[in-house]
Protein backbone atom coordinates (compact mmCIF):
# COMPACT_ATOMS: atom_id res chain seq x y z
CA UNK A 1 0.00 0.00 0.00
CA UNK A 2 1.73 3.36 -1.00
CA UNK A 3 1.36 6.07 0.94
CA UNK A 4 0.81 9.58 -0.19
CA UNK A 5 1.48 12.94 1.05
CA UNK A 6 -2.05 13.58 2.38
CA UNK A 7 -1.55 10.38 4.40
CA UNK A 8 1.27 11.39 6.13
CA UNK A 9 -0.73 14.61 7.27
CA UNK A 10 -3.70 12.96 8.36
CA UNK A 11 -2.07 10.52 10.31
CA UNK A 12 -3.21 10.94 13.69
CA UNK A 13 -1.47 8.80 16.77
CA UNK A 14 -3.18 7.76 19.81
CA UNK A 15 -2.45 9.65 22.60
CA UNK A 16 -0.66 7.64 25.75
CA UNK A 17 0.00 8.98 28.93
CA UNK A 18 3.48 10.11 27.88
CA UNK A 19 2.43 10.38 24.54
CA UNK A 20 1.91 8.76 21.08
CA UNK A 21 2.27 5.21 20.29
CA UNK A 22 5.74 4.12 20.05
CA UNK A 23 4.81 1.01 18.35
CA UNK A 24 2.90 2.76 16.03
CA UNK A 25 4.37 5.33 15.06
CA UNK A 26 7.98 3.57 14.42
CA UNK A 27 5.55 1.21 12.46
CA UNK A 28 4.41 4.09 10.42
CA UNK A 29 7.71 5.30 9.96
CA UNK A 30 9.06 1.83 9.09
CA UNK A 31 6.40 1.64 6.37
CA UNK A 32 6.93 5.31 5.04
CA UNK A 33 11.16 4.69 5.11
CA UNK A 34 10.00 1.58 3.33
CA UNK A 35 8.00 3.45 0.74
CA UNK A 36 10.33 6.50 0.26
CA UNK A 37 13.24 3.42 -0.30
CA UNK A 38 10.95 2.40 -3.43
CA UNK A 39 10.94 5.53 -4.77
CA UNK A 40 14.13 6.40 -4.54
CA UNK A 41 14.81 2.83 -6.38
CA UNK A 42 12.07 4.03 -8.97
CA UNK A 43 13.22 7.22 -9.06
CA UNK A 44 17.16 6.44 -10.05
CA UNK A 45 16.29 3.71 -11.97
CA UNK A 46 14.15 5.94 -14.37
CA UNK A 47 16.79 8.44 -13.85
CA UNK A 48 19.36 5.64 -15.70
CA UNK A 49 16.52 4.97 -18.02
CA UNK A 50 16.36 8.54 -18.69
CA UNK A 51 20.04 8.26 -19.47
CA UNK A 52 20.43 5.82 -21.20
CA UNK A 53 17.36 6.81 -23.48
CA UNK A 54 19.33 10.16 -24.07
CA UNK A 55 22.27 8.28 -25.04
CA UNK A 56 20.30 6.37 -27.33
CA UNK A 57 18.49 9.54 -28.55
CA UNK A 58 21.83 11.41 -29.18
CA UNK A 59 22.93 8.69 -30.86
CA UNK A 60 19.92 7.76 -33.19
CA UNK A 61 20.42 11.67 -33.69
CA UNK A 62 24.09 10.99 -34.57
CA UNK A 63 22.97 8.74 -36.84
CA UNK A 64 20.18 10.07 -38.43
CA UNK A 65 22.43 13.67 -39.16
CA UNK A 66 25.20 11.32 -40.55
CA UNK A 67 22.67 9.45 -42.99
CA UNK A 68 21.97 13.41 -43.95
CA UNK A 69 25.26 14.50 -44.49
CA UNK A 70 25.94 11.04 -46.27
CA UNK A 71 22.54 11.53 -48.72
CA UNK A 72 23.61 15.07 -49.23
CA UNK A 73 27.17 13.49 -50.22
CA UNK A 74 25.31 11.22 -52.32
CA UNK A 75 23.15 13.59 -54.69
CA UNK A 76 26.00 16.37 -55.12
CA UNK A 77 28.31 13.06 -56.36
CA UNK A 78 25.23 12.06 -58.36
CA UNK A 79 24.27 15.82 -59.41
CA UNK A 80 27.94 16.04 -60.50
CA UNK A 81 28.19 12.78 -62.47
CA UNK A 82 24.95 13.36 -64.30
CA UNK A 83 26.23 17.20 -65.39
CA UNK A 84 30.13 15.20 -65.99
CA UNK A 85 27.47 13.04 -68.02
CA UNK A 86 25.77 15.58 -70.12
CA UNK A 87 29.01 17.52 -70.32
CA UNK A 88 30.67 14.36 -71.88
CA UNK A 89 27.68 13.80 -74.03
CA UNK A 90 27.25 17.63 -75.31
CA UNK A 91 31.14 16.69 -76.06
CA UNK A 92 30.62 13.52 -77.99
CA UNK A 93 27.64 14.63 -80.08
CA UNK A 94 29.76 17.82 -80.64
CA UNK A 95 32.28 15.84 -82.03
CA UNK A 96 30.34 13.41 -83.87
CA UNK A 97 28.45 16.29 -85.73
CA UNK A 98 32.07 17.68 -86.51
CA UNK A 99 32.79 14.43 -87.90
CA UNK A 100 29.57 13.91 -89.73
CA UNK A 101 29.93 17.32 -91.01
CA UNK A 102 33.52 16.71 -92.25
CA UNK A 103 32.39 13.09 -93.45
CA UNK A 104 29.58 14.59 -95.55
CA UNK A 105 31.78 17.08 -97.13
CA UNK A 106 34.51 14.70 -98.18
CA UNK A 107 31.59 12.20 -99.43
CA UNK A 108 30.18 15.57 -101.25
CA UNK A 109 33.65 16.22 -102.72
CA UNK A 110 33.91 12.71 -103.56
CA UNK A 111 30.34 12.90 -105.36
CA UNK A 112 31.57 15.80 -107.68
CA UNK A 113 34.45 14.06 -108.48
CA UNK A 114 32.47 11.22 -109.92
CA UNK A 115 30.04 13.33 -111.25
CA UNK A 116 33.11 14.81 -113.07
CA UNK A 117 34.79 12.00 -113.97
CA UNK A 118 31.59 10.25 -115.30
CA UNK A 119 30.92 13.88 -117.06
CA UNK A 120 34.18 13.59 -118.50
CA UNK A 121 33.87 9.77 -119.78
CA UNK A 122 30.53 10.62 -121.68
CA UNK A 123 32.37 13.29 -123.32
CA UNK A 124 35.25 10.92 -124.44
CA UNK A 125 32.68 8.47 -125.57
CA UNK A 126 30.55 10.96 -127.59
CA UNK A 127 33.83 12.00 -129.20
CA UNK A 128 34.62 8.20 -129.43
CA UNK A 129 31.42 7.96 -131.03
CA UNK A 130 31.51 10.94 -132.49
CA UNK A 131 35.22 10.22 -134.18
CA UNK A 132 34.27 6.17 -134.78
CA UNK A 133 31.16 7.83 -136.88
CA UNK A 134 33.41 10.16 -139.16
CA UNK A 135 35.57 7.61 -139.96
CA UNK A 136 32.84 5.06 -140.86
CA UNK A 137 31.15 7.61 -143.08
CA UNK A 138 34.84 8.31 -144.49
CA UNK A 139 35.12 4.82 -145.04
CA UNK A 140 31.42 4.49 -146.24
CA UNK A 141 32.08 7.53 -148.78
CA UNK A 142 35.49 5.56 -149.83
CA UNK A 143 33.44 2.64 -150.18
CA UNK A 144 30.94 4.23 -152.17
CA UNK A 145 33.60 6.17 -154.54
CA UNK A 146 35.37 2.27 -155.04
CA UNK A 147 32.21 0.79 -155.69
CA UNK A 148 31.48 3.83 -158.48
CA UNK A 149 34.85 3.19 -159.99
CA UNK A 150 34.32 -0.29 -159.98
CA UNK A 151 30.78 0.55 -161.53
CA UNK A 152 32.35 2.30 -164.01
CA UNK A 153 34.94 -0.03 -165.22
CA UNK A 154 33.14 -3.03 -164.32
CA UNK A 155 30.80 -2.84 -167.15
CA UNK A 156 34.20 -3.42 -169.80
CA UNK A 157 35.36 -6.47 -167.65
CA UNK A 158 31.83 -7.84 -166.71
CA UNK A 159 30.87 -8.05 -170.30
CA UNK A 160 34.41 -9.47 -171.45
CA UNK A 161 34.21 -12.24 -168.46
CA UNK A 162 30.13 -12.48 -169.60
CA UNK A 163 30.80 -13.07 -172.88
CA UNK A 164 33.76 -15.42 -172.56
CA UNK A 165 36.33 -13.54 -174.65
CA UNK A 166 38.54 -13.06 -171.75
CA UNK A 167 38.64 -16.56 -170.73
Amino acid sequence: MAITPLDIQQQQFASRVWGYDKRQVDQYLERLAHELAQQQQQRQELEAQKRQLSQQLEQWQQREALLKRTLETAQQASDQVQANARQEADILLSEARVKADKLLAEARGQQQQLLDQVRQLQQQRRSELLSWQQSLQRQQQWLSLEQEQLQHTSPKTATSDDDGDLA
